[in-house]
């Protein structure tokens, strides 16, 4: 009886989240949601289980239908499948359930078929004198608007000092959007300095635990009160980490997500793969191209969108363009994170 009361609580803060209203009569009605919520995100000739599965667990529901407008639907006695096909794309999948007082539901969700997922690592967002945002970083941000693609911006807490109030108002806006998401690059990226047994101290490497905790609750606190962000990505200044690195993380319980993160984290790791800067601050379309791992279920590319010129501005949005024509489906970081998660709490109800 738990079960099947957890059960159906999960659906039905799903369906309100989805839905509008909740009919009491036999008649079918389309219940509005937003047109942008994604429910998932499947490969390519791939397959999943679809929410509506948990329906048959509930006492006095079944399903009544299940269709999709692109990709295959497979409907068993406990579960619903969703075959994706082979090319990339977006399915529409409608069902309606019904209960023993003959209330019927009829909605409907959206799955996300990929055949790879490219996240945009921007670091050291930066406001410039008298403007909000510094005029590379406009550019870039118009540009992944133009583009209609996504983009996850390394801040370095600390620079909220100096950057005022339309900087901040600037990065809220940005964040809202869901276009971009606002991560944690530190708290002062400060330069690295030699120790008196000649080691190199970097913020997030060769530091004590404690200093390292330190930073991070700083950067996460500085960011949520200047902006009201709360930051669940985090990626180190110059990708310096150590294993105390991993230690403070698992400490920050709101910080889900680390970029070029080191094996034994709590944290979802997305690993470092092909290079847009070929040397750093320096995108190369061709090496981009010669090196591209098509097969690859992932790229997370790391950028510095502030050190570039106007050539290096151009090999860039090449990049861009290779990558939309090769139907890549743009994410952040804590937006993989809450799909993975979300998979893994229905998963593990199902199963239990």
């Amino acid at each position: 009886m738990m079960k099947t009361n957890l059960l159906i609580s999960v659906f039905m803060i799903f369906l309100s989240a989805c839905s509008d209203k909740v009919v009491d009569n036999i008649d079918d009605i389309s219940l509005p949601h937003s047109e942008e919520k994604i429910y998932d995100y499947v490969k390519i000739n791939d397959s999943t289980l679809v929410f509506s599965q948990i329906v048959d667990s509930l006492e006095g529901w079944k399903i009544i239908d299940v269709t999709s407008d692109y990709g295959e639907i497979e409907v068993y006695a406990d579960k619903v499948k969703f075959k994706s096909p082979s090319y990339p794309g977006i399915s529409n999948i409608k069902y309606t359930i019904e209960n023993n007082n003959k209330t019927r539901y009829v909605d409907s969700i959206k799955i996300v078929v990929f055949s790879q997922l490219l996240f945009l690592k921007a670091d050291d967002i930066i406001n410039e004198d008298y403007k909000p945002i510094s005029e590379k970083w406009e550019r870039f941000i118009n540009l992944i608007i133009k583009k209609k693609a996504k983009a996850s911006l390394g801040i370095i807490a600390k620079t909220l000092d100096w950057g005022g109030f339309y900087y901040e108002s600037y990065l809220k806006g940005l964040n809202a959007t869901g276009q971009f998401e606002i991560w944690n690059h530190g708290f002062d990226h400060f330069d690295p300095h030699v120790n008196s047994d000649g080691i190199f101290v970097h913020e997030f490497k060769n530091s004590s635990f404690e200093q390292q905790l330190e930073h991070l609750r700083l950067a996460q606190n500085y960011v949520k009160d200047k902006l009201g962000i709360t930051m669940h990505t985090f990626g180190a200044p110059g990708n310096a980490i150590d294993n105390n690195t991993i230690k403070a993380l698992d400490e920050i319980e709101e910080i889900k997500v680390w970029y070029y993160g080191l094996l034994g984290s709590s944290k979802l790791v997305l690993n470092r793969t092909n290079e847009i800067e070929i040397t750093t601050f320096n995108p190369n379309y061709q090496k981009f191209i010669e090196n591209y791992s098509s097969g690859s279920e992932y790229l997370a590319l790391q950028i510095h969108p502030n050190a570039w010129d106007k050539n290096q501005f151009s090999e860039f949005e090449k990049i861009l363009d290779f990558l939309i024509a090769n139907k890549v489906t743009f994410m952040n970081p804590y937006e993989y994170y809450l799909v993975l998660e979300n998979k893994r709490i229905l998963n593990s109800l199902v199963k239990e």
